[in-house]
């Protein structure tokens, strides 16, 4: 099926080709910090979603999904770009807005018609990787911070816990020698090795732990995971607490 613009004349022919372009070089412009996770074929106008895992900075290793909606003026009008991640992040509210963003390239006066999606990508990973603490939009923030108070906040949002009332849930992707591994991805099995659980930790290649089709493992490393409950050198303890020997 060709992918549709849906827009009058150069307008839409315009958004199907940036479209097409950022495809094919979305892991180049990137780093390989980048990839396409949705858009509707007939009308790219619907929008086009973004996941981005920043490979350094605070911001390392956990996945973000934006979502970028062009109108029917692009490129002559800017994209809105929202981030569907809930996110400690200055310039990204999730808390009074749906994940409104601020980005200098986005504003009328920093836009261009010669820019493109692939420069919208950029942007999100400069976003990520460059914080603005002095002008932030989110509530959760005020210019008074100290970088170091701000940094150990990041660190705690990722790992999962509560900030200014909020809870965050963990966000952290595993990274194996193919690259990162989505949260999506964590619990499957390469060559019948585990190569991650649903708690972030790590299986190395020689933990023969094999995931059954019923999604249970079986016995042979050193921890178990299974519906809550974990086994530990044959020991199993219960949902209630009390340990059975194995």
């Amino acid at each position: 099926m060709a992918i549709e613009g849906r827009g009058k004349g150069q307008a839409g022919r315009r958004l199907a080709k940036d479209f097409h372009r950022l495809m094919k070089n979305i892991a180049g412009v990137s780093g390989g910090q980048a990839r396409l996770v949705g858009w509707d074929e007939t009308d790219l106008k619907k929008g086009i979603s973004v996941s981005v895992i920043p490979d350094s900075g605070l911001y390392k290793d956990g996945e973000f999904i934006f979502s970028i909606h062009c109108s029917s003026r692009y490129p002559d009008r800017a994209p809105d770009v929202y981030c569907k991640t809930f996110v400690y992040h200055p310039n990204i509210d999730n808390v009074q807005c749906s994940g409104d963003i601020c980005l200098n390239m986005l504003d009328d006066e920093h836009w261009s018609g010669s820019m493109t999606l692939e420069d919208v990508v950029q942007g999100i990973l400069f976003l990520m990787h460059n914080p603005n603490l002095e002008d932030p939009l989110s509530v959760l923030f005020n210019p008074c911070m100290d970088e170091e108070e701000f940094e150990n906040n990041v660190k705690c949002s990722l790992d999962g816990g509560m900030l200014e009332g909020f809870y965050f849930e963990r966000n952290r992707v595993v990274r194996g020698e193919g690259g990162a591994i989505t949260k999506d991805e964590v619990g499957v099995k390469e060559d019948g090795v585990v190569v991650a659980d649903d708690v972030g930790g790590e299986k190395n290649a020689g933990d023969k732990n094999v995931i059954t089709d019923a999604g249970k493992t079986k016995e042979g490393g050193v921890l178990i995971i299974d519906e809550g409950r974990v086994k530990e050198r044959g020991d199993v303890t219960t949902d209630d607490g009390e340990a059975k020997n194995g």
